[in-house]
């Protein structure tokens, strides 16, 4: 196709932009320039040695559950403190220590007061809520709930407003229980310099707090600023904020100028936004992607309904409300579909003469869906007119996408089949402009019907920055498109839905077809289209991915399509027993049956590096990327660069590596250490394993970011202020690895003598000692030795269970790097503690990517050193006809109906694994140390309406105290998430995918927890809900699940 005939100065969505028009175009909030403006009530950050509370909140009491809206949290002795938090969320951390209150907002202005909360340094601090003693409602309520309702729609506040509210809070709170703080009082007008009038509901704070006050009708205001408050500022909606300095004098009278840059005007987003958007009538048009503005006016709901006008506008929440002169206000969830005489029209409904009106009609839910597709799942609006009085919506001219005759035609000679989508076109970070300035390249942008947001970012040989942005436009004239769930589960029945677009100003007579599997399934005859058609397919998905095609032709043999791969998941849960065994001597033993109803797997290999290798794989492979497992995926690739060249063989993943180590920086704290997940609070074991990670890349000649004074200078001064000797052996370990000067040997002698130390923290207490040379008991390390039957090593603590550092592989681990560095020889036993090591993969694997790459970091050196000779090993397995084996690998599959007898014999040793894997398409809920539900909308229903938000909740009760959980919730695949869908909790983190959310919880104490997952069910059919599951992250075997369900949308 030569571009250079195509005239690039079309537009797919021009329109006239009048101030209806944007504020009809309310969909992105508009960030106003008033500085100072502290939004964020909740910090991301947890700094050191600050406490928390956690409030015994029973979920499940339907007092609870129906009643309860919002928590507050204030602070008595800091009239400028407050937090916010939805009704689940019952745990509130990063608090100075001090004296809390916290006020339950239920329903019907009723309220409960919890006073005296104190909290302290380094805890949780545990309170019950008892909601028997509500207050009823009162002045005070009321107006909170008033405040709590208009934060409730916040996704559209600028931040303004987020102060606006906050403060009004405070004020309610301090009038009525007071504060108790040092400061003064401050009282004034606030004034707007170009008019000299009074200016009602401007801020004046103290600045970096939510001290200060609100002005009234009069300008007024008096305010309260804490004693160490340097400045206040002072600012309004629209205006500039100006700032002063806090001085002796009480009385400030000031004057702020008007910002001419805040009118009504529109910010401009779109980075791949969809030019096309679904249409489902059979003989109406095209919808064009337009809706890309918002104005910042605040209270814009009051604005539109309290004014003599026509359209659909943006409300609080999301929401949206068509108004017509005559006609009965209606709300929408989301922006509805408008059909005129059987058309879609896209227009500004404000040209529409009301006069002409005959009859409107409003569908919803599935009524909606049923009739258009998945385009009225927000809502349809049905407008007939007078005869003769309205023209046809969409005339051949405006069908919004512009081109001329050149652009159709090279378009039509494109025939092709789509399947390559992606939300970023190309990437070219090392572009060099000529002597006229110019850079040119080339590029296949993906298959996407959409309009690409195209940023320039340049610079010269002057260190001078300059950047550009412009857009480019991808669609067809005529074009296939296919709409159908991102994921199903087998047996699934679905609907998809295919949609044909005639953008050109012809009717285009054309056929459609559905592919699955490149089967022909279904085909449609021939047909006139105008402007668009729509088919629709049932689908039962079967196969690991079922591929979706549907295409379109016409008589001059151009053709278009889409083709959607449909990842399809079993149905159920897998059941995994095995065992791994290494073989050293001639030797023999039983194998009896694994317990489960399916044939035995047998994998026996000769070489260690197979296994290792194998593993490392499963660390790359490794789905989640929380900062423990990026560099424990740093360390795997980095041991793999080790192994390939000790055999000669190229290494091929460096690219990967500096791509882990670049997501590592990005997730760094602010104080140079870092969190399990990149916004989470600091955690010394991660950060000491990311920093281990980092320093091994750099000696192998990465570039990294590790800046060591700085966080030595930090821990340092954290050594003085923590009484927690894990926290200081961390500490002091870190250090250490960093090369930091620092009072090693005087802290480790103090925390010895104060503390009785268990056995993992005395082990590593022993370990550091080591690395400073001081003397270590060797002897009571020993008294800790066990074997195990085939003779291996391994180290045993007096409280072994689930944590991370409070088990034998760990001890074991921590024990041979001190045996390892120790004077003495002890390689034969550190020979059958590296075989225990492999006798622990029972299920393949080592358990976890943190114990995974701290074993292959700590004994691959030790196996490339060592020198076997090879000489013929044979395995025999008696009652397997052939069951004599001489070559390795090898893989067998046996039936598991009786024992077998195993020998193997020859001077190399065998790595033997055995395992029975089976899948359980009907798992009934389980679990010992968890408990775990699912319900939809609090409801035991599955059936959920088509179009209409959803919420799926998710109970789990913890029976002890655990650490690093992971929650899976899978989501029915007729169900997507909302568009900026906000229901996140106080949990740790949260990954939404197609086919499931899953949760991370850092600390999750003994308690109820419920989870909330906001779904809008998109395509009609049957679904299986497979089970939600909680487990350690790094100890699975210990986990829960809830049973499989059925789900319909209709």
């Amino acid at each position: 196709m030569d571009l250079s005939k195509v005239k690039t100065s079309y537009s797919l969505n021009d329109e006239l932009l009048s101030k209806k028009r944007i504020i009809n175009n309310n969909f992105k909030k508009l960030q106003t320039s008033v500085s100072d403006l502290n939004v964020n009530t909740i910090p991301k950050q947890n700094k050191q040695f600050n406490g928390a509370i956690k409030l015994k909140i029973d979920y499940e009491d339907p007092k609870v559950k129906k009643l309860l809206r919002f928590i507050l949290l204030f602070k008595v002795d800091d009239a400028g403190f407050i937090r916010v938090y939805d009704y689940n969320d019952n745990y509130f951390d990063n608090l100075e220590k001090g004296t809390y209150r916290i006020l339950l907002m239920y329903e019907k202005n009723r309220y409960l007061v919890m006073d005296s909360l104190n909290v302290g340094s380094w805890g949780v601090d545990y309170y019950s809520v008892k909601p028997d003693s509500l207050i009823k409602e009162d002045d005070f309520s009321i107006k909170i709930n008033s405040l709590l309702n208009t934060y409730n729609y916040r996704g559209s506040f600028t931040n303004y407003q987020f102060n606006y509210v906050f403060m009004q809070l405070l004020k309610l709170h301090n009038d009525k229980f007071g504060y108790f703080e040092k400061g003064k009082i401050i009282e004034g007008h606030v004034y707007a310099a170009h008019t000299k009038k009074p200016i009602k509901d401007a801020i004046v704070k103290a600045r970096y707090t939510y001290h200060g006050s609100i002005t009234d009708e009069n300008g007024y205001y008096k305010a309260f600023v804490p004693s160490q408050a340097q400045t206040i500022v002072f600012c309004a909606e629209n205006f500039i904020s100006l700032e002063i300095a806090c001085d002796s004098a009480n009385q400030k009278d000031v004057y702020i100028t008007k910002n001419p840059t805040m009118m009504p005007v529109v910010c401009v987003y779109a980075l791949h936004t969809p030019l096309i958007s679904a249409d489902q009538t059979q003989t109406g048009g095209v919808a064009t992607g337009a809706g890309v503005m918002h104005n910042n006016a605040y209270g814009v709901e009051a604005l539109l309904l309290n004014v003599d006008s026509t359209g659909i506008f943006p409300i609080a929440g999301g929401q949206y409300v068509f108004k017509l002169p005559g006609y009965q206000n209606e709300h929408f969830n989301s922006y509805p579909l408008v059909i005129i005489n059987g058309f879609v029209y896209h227009g500004d409904l404000e040209e529409l003469d009301t006069s002409i009106v005959k009859e409107i009609h409003v569908l919803r839910g599935a009524e909606a869906v049923d009739k258009y597709g998945d385009a009225g799942a927000g809502g349809v609006i049905l407008i007939e007119t007078l005869p003769g009085y309205f023209v046809n919506a969409l005339a051949d001219s405006n069908k919004g996408a512009d081109f001329d005759q050149d652009f159709y035609e090279e378009a039509m000679k494109s025939s092709a089949v789509r399947n390559y989508f992606s939300d970023y076109a190309f990437w070219q970070p090392k572009l060099k402009t000529d002597k006229f300035g110019k850079a040119v390249f080339e590029v296949v942008f993906p298959d996407d019907i959409t309009k690409w947001e195209t940023y320039y970012i340049a610079i010269n040989d002057k260190n001078q920055l300059g950047q550009a942005k412009s857009s480019i436009k991808s669609y067809k004239p005529l074009l296939a498109k296919v709409l159908a769930p991102k994921a199903l589960v087998v047996g699934d029945t679905a609907y998809a839905l295919g949609q044909i677009i005639n953008y050109s100003n012809k009717v285009e007579n054309v056929y459609s077809q559905y592919v699955i599997d490149n089967n022909p399934s279904v085909e449609f005859p021939q047909r006139a289209c105008v402007n668009s058609l729509v088919d629709t397919l049932s689908m039962v998905a079967v196969n690991d991915t079922l591929k979706l095609k549907y295409l379109l032709k016409n008589d001059n043999g151009y053709f278009d399509g889409e083709q959607s791969d449909i990842p399809v998941f079993k149905k159920g849960m897998p059941e995994t027993k095995g065992r791994f065994l290494v073989l050293e001597s001639d030797t023999s033993f039983r194998l009896a049956s694994l317990g489960l109803d399916t044939n035995l797997t047998i994998v026996a290999q000769a070489s260690k590096f197979d296994i290792i290798q194998n593993e490392i794989r499963d660390i790359d492979n490794y789905k989640y990327l929380c900062n423990e497992q990026l560099a424990s995926k740093v360390k795997a690739l980095l041991a793999l660069s080790l192994l390939q060249k000790s055999n000669g063989t190229a290494f091929d993943d460096k690219q990967k590596i500096e791509n882990l180590i670049r997501q590592l920086n990005k997730n760094k704290n602010s104080d140079g250490l870092w969190g399990w997940w990149g916004n989470s609070n600091d955690n010394y074991w991660i950060s000491l394993h990311v920093i281990e990670a980092l320093i091994q890349a750099e000696q192998m000649g990465y570039q990294v970011s590790l800046n060591r004074k700085a966080i030595a200078d930090r821990l340092i001064s954290y050594l003085d202020f923590t009484d927690d000797h894990n926290s200081k052996l961390n500490i002091l370990l870190i250090l250490k690895t960093i090369d930091a000067v620092a009072p090693y040997e005087k802290k480790l002698n103090e925390i010895e003598k104060k503390n009785k130390l268990t056995f993992p923290t005395w082990l590593k207490l022993c370990e550091i000692k080591q690395k400073c040379g001081m003397p270590i008991d060797m002897d009571s390390i020993m008294n800790h030795k066990e074997t195990t039957f085939f003779g291996n090593v391994f180290f045993k603590g007096t409280k072994d269970n689930s944590y991370l550092f409070e088990n034998e592989v760990y001890y074991t681990l921590q024990v041979y790097k001190i045996l390892k560095n120790d004077t003495l020889d002890h390689s034969i036993m550190l020979r059958k503690m590296r075989n225990y090591f492999f006798e622990k993969r029972e299920k393949g694997t080592w358990g976890n990517t943190y114990h995974s790459s701290q074993i292959i970091e700590t004994i691959l050196p030790d196996l490339i050193s060592e020198n076997v000779t090879q000489g013929e090993t044979v395995l025999e397995i008696s009652g397997v006809e052939g069951g004599i084996y001489k070559k390795f690998p090898l893989e067998v599959q046996i039936n598991s109906g009786k024992d077998l007898i195993i020998r193997k014999t020859g001077n190399m040793p065998v790595y033997f694994s055995v395992f029975q894997k089976l899948w359980n398409e009907a798992p009934i809920g389980m679990g010992d140390d968890f408990e775990i539900s699912t319900s939809f909308d609090d409801e035991e229903s599955t059936i959920l309406p088509l179009g209409q938000e959803v919420s799926l909740f998710v109970y789990v009760n913890v029976k002890k105290d655990a650490e690093y959980v992971m929650i899976s919730v899978p989501i029915p695949g007729g169900c997507s998430y909302p568009n900026q869908s906000n229901d996140r909790g106080y949990e740790t983190h949260r990954v939404k995918d197609n086919h499931e959310t899953t949760i991370f919880y850092e600390n999750m104490p003994r308690g109820k927890y419920r989870f909330e997952i906001r779904l809008i069910p998109r395509f009609k059919g049957v679904y299986t809900l497979n089970p939600a599951k909680v487990e350690l992250m790094y100890f699975p075997v210990f986990y829960s699940n809830s049973e499989l369900k059925q789900v319909i949308i209709k």
